[in-house]
């Protein structure tokens, strides 16, 4: 009988779908040996969709519903928390019921109970963290949460020769339309043919985008909605160059090996962004959300968009991720 491992995450048009989409990796690294199980506070259609490709066990759970949660914990469970709500008291319940505990985090902002931590970004250290004594840390993109077609795609290696067709993907919910600003931007900068726009349907913007590209007769933008991950990998793989919040979707560009341009939209993304600069793997554009279309162009003007530089930036990419994550966490539930 296999081993139920049990992931608490939420997402909403609020708060993105990131928490959804990595755990979703991590189940898919994980079904073949474990029994998986989602518990998520009121799911929508699209998130169900998203989980039904790893598992067809969700726990729907109200607001207020985290006692029926911690009931339905059974003895030597793995749990695994990927959220900002789940502090300290929270993590000691799921022990108190004998499960194994394992948190996904990017923020070390809270003591740590867990029996194993999770972090994608290599720019936070052990010391950084306030921890248990038999807390074991995984920290840095020898341990990313790569979807099956990214893991793939890793292990080739791969050359830019043009420079024509953006990619721009700004998360599921994108709750201030940057989406929109930097497709307005790479527009005005005349430098791309066309450009894939990656959409998910939290994302409340969706007409204001798609009216706007109907008005756009003499650019191609394509507008790419709800892909699962095979069809996300394609859409990056048919693009030159990508604009993208440091957060998942910026380590499975890495992963395709893309010239990356990336900023952030929340704190949480601050450890990735370092990580990809410092290594050499992405340029920073800084804080989308304080940037407006023309702000985002004159960025784009001052990039050097030289085939040798992009291929600079693909190395950086491939120096990071070796697509043999999926083994190495595999191996960590496996010794729980």
């Amino acid at each position: 009988m296999k081993k139920r491992v049990i992931f608490r995450a939420d997402g909403n048009s609020q708060i993105g779908l990131g928490h959804i989409v990595r755990c979703c990796a991590l189940a898919e690294m994980l079904k073949d040996d474990f029994e998986i199980v989602f518990s998520i506070v009121s799911p929508s259609e699209s998130i169900k969709q998203i989980i039904n490709g790893v598992s067809n066990q969700i726990l729907e759970l109200t607001e207020n519903g985290d006692s029926v949660f911690f009931k339905s914990l059974e003895k030597n469970d793995i749990v695994i928390l990927d959220g900002y709500t789940f502090d300290t008291e929270y993590q000691k319940k799921i022990k108190e019921n004998a499960c194994k505990l394992i948190c996904i985090d990017d923020l070390h902002s809270i003591h740590f109970v867990a029996d194993a931590l999770i972090n994608q970004s290599a720019s936070v250290s052990v010391q950084g963290y306030s921890i248990e004594h038999y807390t074991k840390l995984y920290l840095g993109f020898d341990y990313a949460l790569l979807r099956t077609p990214f893991l793939i795609s890793a292990k080739t290696k791969r050359e830019t020769g043009s420079i024509n067709k953006a990619f721009v993907s700004m998360g599921g919910a994108d709750s201030n339309n940057i989406s929109l600003k930097v497709i307005e931007a790479i527009i005005e900068t005349g430098r791309f043919e066309m450009v894939n726009v990656l959409l998910g349907s939290a994302n409340n913007n969706i007409e204001l985008i798609k009216e706007y590209s109907k008005k756009q007769s003499n650019f191609g933008i394509q507008l790419h909605l709800d892909l699962n991950a095979e069809q996300v990998c394609k859409t990056i793989q048919a693009s030159d160059v990508a604009f993208c919040p440091a957060s998942s979707i910026a380590i499975e560009c890495c992963a395709v090996g893309i010239p990356l341009f990336v900023g952030y939209t929340a704190d949480n993304q601050m450890g990735i962004l370092r990580t990809l600069v410092e290594k050499g793997a992405a340029k920073n554009v800084g804080n989308w959300n304080e940037l407006d279309s023309s702000n985002i162009a004159s960025k784009i003007n001052e990039y050097d968009f030289s085939i040798d530089f992009c291929n600079s930036l693909i190395d950086g990419q491939k120096n990071l991720i070796d697509g043999k994550s999926g083994s190495r966490l595999l191996e960590i539930f496996k010794a729980l």
